[in-house]
Formats: structure tokens, sequence, C-alpha cells
């Protein structure tokens, strides 16, 4: 279900995944990516993350690992980078990115007890200058076969139920 107020400058979303089987466990894993680029994404922009532990996904991922939370300037050769931020806490969080050049930012808010992990991924090259930001429910950032490998993969019982909540929120700042 996706809901926003007429004027507002946010928009709510309820995902609901339901396992339909009478007999058998379902594997889940969901992450939803959400991509933000030009104009926010631009000079003067900052990345807001709360406190986190952070796992670089790949060597290219670590050399880059100080400036996880950073907006650098694009350049033609900037790395693709992946980092898995493990939130603290449990409980309503927000994620995003400020600008404060542009007096405007975007916010994705949710809930840790439903989405307990964040995937930023950062492409900052001239052409595709990128950052997504990725709630999801399973401690990995590569594939269901390493889920598994890892004891991390999610199920769903027979019948069971998993609910998620994302707010996307749109603000001026001066």
């Amino acid at each position: 279900r996706i809901e926003s107020r007429v004027g507002s400058t946010s928009f709510t979303i309820h995902d609901v995944v339901v396992n339909e089987s009478y007999a058998s466990p379902a594997v889940h894993m969901i992450l939803y990516h959400v991509n933000v680029g030009l104009p926010l994404l631009d000079e003067g922009a900052e990345l807001v993350i709360p406190e986190s532990v952070v796992e670089p996904r790949d060597d290219v991922s670590r050399r880059h690992l100080d400036a996880c939370r950073v907006i650098e300037e694009p350049a033609a050769d900037a790395d693709a980078v992946v980092f898995l931020h493990d939130l603290a806490g449990s409980g309503p969080t927000s994620v995003g990115v400020r600008n404060p050049q542009q007096c405007a930012s975007f916010f994705l808010d949710f809930d840790t007890t439903q989405l307990p992990y964040l995937c930023e991924w950062k492409c900052l090259t001239l052409d595709a200058c990128v950052v997504g930001l990725e709630p999801m429910n399973t401690r990995t950032t590569t594939s269901r076969a390493h889920a598994r490998e890892t004891g991390v993969l999610r199920t769903l019982g027979p019948r069971e139920m998993a609910e998620y909540d994302l707010t996307f929120r749109f603000e001026r700042i001066a």
C-alpha cells in the first residue's frame, strides 16, 4: 500500500510478504533499493547514516572504508563501492542525503526491527553519480547462496507473514 497526503512532501509504503504455503517454509530475503542522484547528490551533499558497524563488501570497498559516509567529488575513474551497515539499536531510524547548498534533503525512514541492515552502494562517476540506500532484512550484500552458507538466510514458515513500512521524506532546509 502506498499512501500520501495531498500537499505532503512524503509518502509511505506498507509492504506485506506472506508465505502462502500450508506446509513448507519459504526463503525470505528482501532489500529495498532506493537510488539518490543529481541534483540532490551534488557538490556539498552529505550522506546521513546513523551509528552502525560497517563492513566493506570487497577489497575495493575496503580501501574506501574511511569515506563510507562521505559524498566525494565525482571522478571519471571512481570505484563503485558497497558497505553493509549493521544498524545499532532497535526501532525507528532514518538514512538519507542532505545538501545544504541545494537547501534540500531526502530521508528514508524505516524500523530496524523489520529491516536491521542497510546496504550502501556508491558510484560517484562523472556519468553515473548515484548512491543506493538499501534497507534489508538479511545480513549479506551478495547472494542467497552466500546467505545460506553463512547461516543468515531467513525464512517464513507456512502461512507466516512479514510486514515492512518505509517513508520517503523530502525536506527543504535553510
